[in-house]
């Protein structure tokens, strides 16, 4: 699986969609935790990663 991930193209942060997609997805965040910090934040968000890399068995990449 690992391999399909690295075949996929660049993610053009540019791209109007993913810059739409991108602000719903933070506001979704926003919306479920109001009152963090940006810290607090960043520090979900890197265990999320970890999660997700684990699930995906991708620690190496």
């Amino acid at each position: 699986m690992a391999e399909d991930l690295r075949d996929l193209p660049e993610i053009d942060y540019n791209d109007p969609d993913v810059k739409k997609w991108w602000k719903e997805e933070e506001g979704e965040f926003r919306r479920r935790h109001p009152n963090l910090t940006h810290e607090e934040a960043m520090k979900i968000a890197e265990e999320n990663l970890k999660k997700i890399r684990k699930k995906l068995n991708l620690n190496n990449v």
